[in-house]
């Protein structure tokens, strides 16, 4: 095919593009203005319909992209990835309706946070799905990497918006785009730049930090568990963000041989007794927690009825699924992922107000497990690939 015929081909599917957007976003408007007012319904479509756009036009704009690293011209088909990528496009601009509107109520209160979970599901399977189909292409990349930053900057938006969090936590959903504004301004200024090498640590806290706003706009998340235990996810993102901008602005030569022999004595210390550490001071922060939810356990179960509606037998289950954790995650048996399971229970024994103090730091300690690893003498670590590397990669 010509170049001609392949951008003709793609702009036919963009159309259908545009087409299927429009469609979905009108139904959802129906269904929701069931359970809104009507000038709240016309503001969430007018909010989605312009985050639609932006998707739409950005996607327009990088046709020509359509290209695997390698080939010159583009191929005629988005290809899968690309597809799911697209689908997740639609579900943020359906979330970002609601950043215009009152917090919804009832059942339908939990659809802003259903979205954004389907969108994240979207995420992580996209470039699986591009790499499986043999369709890598500049266009899917950026194209994810942008509704990456757009969906924490929305999300981020309603959890300021719907007070789950204080205003200047929304400096997580703008860093992105100060981190590039910064960039492009230093550029324009001929100040030197470096591209940031890939990062284990910038993807997981960037897994974390979607991961905690989707638990954010829950509508049972009380805002001060939320802003509380959002430090966790805050602190370790403001600080590597602080780094990558060090390491893009030149201020840092990462690949220097001084920094390098600095940063492999940091890992391994920070790797090594700092993870243990942190492993076995959680682990008392747990057991502390985790006995005053047995010791209290008509008031923990009298919290989650209110908090979260929750039936008695759920604080016993609760008490019972943190302590088995508790167990292996001291153990160090799959030590990053029952760190994630821990954050469940705990959620609900701070939110319950069983304990706050050992609760809160049992929160931090288990994202310092996720983060630095949980140091020697673990037993079993098979989810530590799923951590640390791309699916499908």
């Amino acid at each position: 095919m010509s170049y001609d015929a392949i951008l003709a081909s793609l702009q036919k599917r963009w159309g259908v593009t545009v087409a299927l957007y429009a469609l979905g976003l009108a139904s959802l408007g129906l269904f929701l203005r069931v359970h809104l007012p009507l000038g709240q319904t016309l503001l969430w479509l007018g909010m989605s319909g312009l985050v639609g756009f932006y998707i739409l036009s950005y996607l327009y704009i990088r046709l020509p992209e359509n290209i695997r690293p390698g080939d010159l011209e583009p191929l005629p088909t988005l290809g899968p990835g690309t597809a799911l990528s697209l689908l997740g496009g639609w579900l943020l601009a359906a979330l970002g309706g609601f950043v215009l509107i009152p917090r919804p109520q009832e059942g339908i209160a939990w659809l802003p946070a259903l979205l954004f979970l389907a969108a994240l599901l979207a995420d992580l399977f996209d470039g699986w799905l591009a790499r499986r189909a043999d369709m890598v292409t500049r266009l899917g990349a950026d194209l994810d990497m942008t509704l990456d930053g757009l969906g924490v900057l929305l999300a981020a938006l309603l959890a300021v918006r719907w007070g789950q969090w204080p205003l200047w936590y929304v400096i997580v959903g703008l860093a992105r785009y100060l981190f590039i504004w910064g960039l492009n301004w230093r550029e324009r200024q001929g100040l030197p730049t470096r591209e940031l090498t890939d990062s284990v640590t910038r993807r997981l806290l960037a897994g974390m930090q979607r991961g905690f706003l989707f638990v954010a706009l829950w509508p049972i998340m009380p805002a001060w568990l939320a802003t509380a235990t959002g430090l966790a996810f805050v602190l370790p993102f403001l600080i590597n963000f602080t780094y990558d901008w060090m390491v893009a602005s030149a201020v840092i030569d990462d690949h220097g041989p001084g920094f390098r022999a600095t940063m492999r004595r940091w890992q391994e210390l920070v790797g090594g007794p700092v993870a243990l550490g942190a492993r076995l001071l959680t682990a008392a922060a747990l057991g502390v927690t985790l006995w005053q939810a047995f010791s209290r356990q008509d008031f923990f179960a009298e919290g989650l009825a209110q908090v979260a509606g929750l039936p008695a037998i759920a604080a016993p289950v609760l008490s019972g699924l943190g302590l088995l954790l508790t167990i292996l995650l001291l153990l160090g048996v799959a030590p990053r992922l029952t760190a994630v399971l821990l954050y469940v229970p705990i959620s609900f024994m701070l939110a319950a107000d069983v304990s706050f103090g050992p609760g809160l730091l049992a929160f931090y300690g288990l994202t310092g497990i996720i983060l630095l690893g949980p140091g020697p003498y673990a037993l079993w670590q098979p989810e530590a690939g799923f951590f640390t590397k791309r699916l499908g990669s």
